[in-house]
């Protein structure tokens, strides 16, 4: 975000405020987009996660914990 004030204040001569206003308003946008595009997909992963394990065994839940983390077997 700095870098973009910066290279603002670098073509002032050139470019108009409202440009520079409407550049930044742009660049705004678009990170507020991905950030609730990543907030929705971690909502998604963790509701769908959530609704998995919630409804498994303790025991069944140890051995696939144990399955996962056991040492591979090298060939």
């Amino acid at each position: 975000m700095k870098r973009l004030f910066i290279l603002a204040f670098l073509f002032t001569g050139c470019v108009t405020k409202k440009q520079i206003l409407s550049e930044i308003r742009s660049y705004k946008a678009s990170q507020d987009s991905i950030l609730n595009h990543q907030k929705i997909m971690y909502s998604y992963e963790k509701s769908r996660i959530d609704s998995v394990y919630n409804h498994i065994t303790d025991d069944e839940l140890l051995r696939r914990i144990d399955s996962i983390t056991r040492p591979k077997p090298k060939n």
